[in-house]
């Protein structure tokens, strides 16, 4: 390896049990006119939450007391991986190029279960009911850009150009399950799914001038274009034939 070669990495690793870890690695990369630079990473998170509510409040209906409890235990599971990358070249001793790319994505499961009970302060309950969810969430993140710079005639002059493209995109699913025990009742079943992308194109010109003194002339030109789109839908299931009976 050359003299005028610079290599660089880092290391990270964290293990906190046999669900949850976090990896990465980064490293640089220059010699003579290029530099390079990059990382990737891994992480894996996993919670467990339980929850509980107990309420006495005044029924609106029947302007009596009515007690409620509600208990939550939910679990959700990650796995996260990501990636970055950037190569900047000086083209000249007047001109240089670079662009950049980074990718970080989401998925896993998320589960609860949920038990409601319901009736009079200190008797025994009048309605006793269970929810479960069963979930799967994804999202992703990616980014690309491009940047040039120029070194003008007059000392300190500078030209800038730079697109940058972005997106964001996420989708969500939950079946959920509704049982009755008091009274006695059907199970029902219904469904939501969650999903939106975030499209962004940015532009930016810049020129600066440095003047005598601490004067100084600064342009510049930014142009941004966003494309937005959503995708929410929620339906109850026939507990008997399972068809949708009511979407919106």
């Amino acid at each position: 390896r050359r003299s005028s070669d610079l290599l660089a990495t880092k290391r990270q690793l964290s293990v906190g049990d046999k669900r949850r870890y976090v990896f990465g690695f980064d490293g640089t990369y220059n010699v003579g006119k290029l530099r390079v630079s990059g990382g990737v990473g891994l992480r894996q998170e996993a919670k467990e939450r339980l929850t509980t509510d107990d309420r006495v409040a005044l029924d609106p209906t029947s302007n009596a007391l009515a007690a409620s409890r509600q208990t939550i235990d939910e679990t959700f599971r990650r796995l996260i991986p990501s990636a970055k990358a950037g190569v900047d070249y000086d083209l000249n001793d007047r001109q240089s190029l670079g662009v950049s790319y980074s990718h970080r994505e989401l998925s896993g499961n998320r589960y609860f279960d949920q038990h409601d009970l319901g009736g009079d302060p200190g008797q025994a309950p009048a309605t006793d009911s269970n929810r479960r969810s069963d979930g799967h969430e994804w999202s992703v993140d990616t980014s690309q850009g491009v940047h040039f710079d120029q070194k003008l005639w007059r000392p300190g002059e500078t030209l800038s150009l730079s697109l940058q493209t972005s997106a964001s995109r996420e989708q969500e699913r939950y079946a959920y399950t509704n049982t009755f025990a008091l009274p006695a009742a059907p199970a029902a079943f219904d469904d939501l799914h969650l999903a939106f992308a975030l499209l962004k194109t940015e532009f930016s010109a810049d020129y600066d001038l440095p003047l005598q003194g601490e004067r100084e002339v600064k342009l510049g030109y930014d142009l941004e274009d966003d494309h937005n789109a959503f995708d929410d839908v929620a339906d109850n299931d026939d507990p008997v034939t399972r068809l949708v009976a009511n979407p919106t």
